[in-house]
């Protein structure tokens, strides 16, 4: 993977979550939509033009959730990158959260999901849009962190409660 990727994938390591490797056939089907230059396709999938085309985010979630033994799921958001790369259009970061929280929520089948995001510079109008994403999140029940870090430390001691109570559950 890049190294963003890598990143993550350690992050997750650090916290005791496993990122199951796709197969080969689920890569395929990726594949099928994922063009290959600049996108991998491994877990976890490091491909960004997703935020600019929200119909393959939803394909990706979907197939993920079907297929690649995924219990739980983290979408990073880039603040900086997409606010460039839609024009400068702070509004659609707001597209993007109202994305997520119906489509997306609705492609991981009740499975846990929650949004990372990252912003470098201090845009006041990428800044008040944050506080808009942040509402539609909460309003859907879905986690907003400031950095992968926290998503992932929230994530990790949601799985620990997980085995915990299934434990109890099986004396």
């Amino acid at each position: 993977g890049g190294g963003m990727s890598v990143a993550v994938a350690d992050e997750c390591a650090k916290a005791g979550l496993n990122l199951p490797v796709f197969s080969d056939a689920l890569v395929q089907r990726f594949r099928e939509f994922i063009p290959g230059a600049g996108n991998m396709i491994c877990n976890p999938i490091d491909a960004h033009f997703m935020f600019m085309n929200l119909e393959m985010m939803g394909r990706t979630l979907n197939l993920l959730s079907e297929n690649s033994g995924a219990d739980m799921f983290i979408i990073s958001l880039q603040l900086d990158w997409i606010y460039t790369a839609s024009g400068l259009q702070a509004q659609y970061l707001e597209k993007i959260a109202s994305y997520i929280a119906d489509v997306g929520k609705k492609n991981v089948r009740g499975k846990p999901l929650v949004v990372a995001f990252k912003q470098y510079e201090d845009n006041p109008d990428v800044v008040r849009h944050v506080v808009i994403m942040r509402d539609i999140f909460l309003k859907e029940d879905i986690p907003f962190y400031e950095g992968l870090t926290r998503a992932i430390s929230a994530l990790s001691r949601l799985a620990g409660y997980s085995e915990f109570c299934m434990g109890l559950e099986s004396r």
